[in-house]
């Protein structure tokens, strides 16, 4: 299977499909990916918590929110019909119940050249609805990225912890 997965993924035949999901709702999914025989593979589920700011939740003591970051490998051709799917079925389409989004698998390998990534968002600029970015900081520092995007308007975001070497 991942010989097969991997020869897709570079016919650019594959998607990945993203979903920032609560605990239950990421429960919900993964039984209706066994039951439904939905995709072709989980790549990985990540822990990460939510960082919308709200007088209720503030009210109520809780500063953030645990979140479950899922990647699935999704063929092109069934990509639209298994997001509407999805979407109905765990009420993505309703504040507050997840975010889903999906990323063509050659984007996602490509090198992280700096006019490459320029070019891909300039491309990418009238064609969503929504726009996501990626901020990769020392720990401690996540807050201070949340803050300098709030002030510019983002309602929330995405913490995810990880580790990692580069050079």
């Amino acid at each position: 299977m991942d010989k097969q997965i991997n020869e897709m993924a570079r016919e650019n035949s594959l998607l990945k499909l993203k979903l920032i999901l609560n605990e239950s709702q990421c429960h919900k999914l993964l039984h209706i990916f066994n039951d439904k025989k939905i995709a072709n593979k989980i790549l990985f589920v990540m822990l990460g918590k939510g960082t919308v700011k709200s007088t209720i939740l503030n009210a109520l003591g809780i500063k953030s929110q645990k979140k479950e970051i899922i990647t699935i490998l999704i063929e092109k051709e069934k990509a639209n019909e298994t997001l509407e799917f999805i979407t109905e079925e765990l009420h993505l389409d309703k504040p507050g119940q997840g975010i889903a989004y999906m990323i063509n698998t050659k984007n996602a390998q490509q090198s992280l050249f700096k006019e490459d990534v320029l070019n891909a968002s300039k491309k990418m600029e009238g064609n969503s609805m929504y726009k996501k970015l990626t901020v990769i900081v020392n720990r401690g520092k996540a807050e201070d990225v949340m803050e300098i995007a709030r002030n510019s308007g983002v309602m929330g975001g995405t913490i995810l912890h990880g580790r990692g070497s580069g050079s």
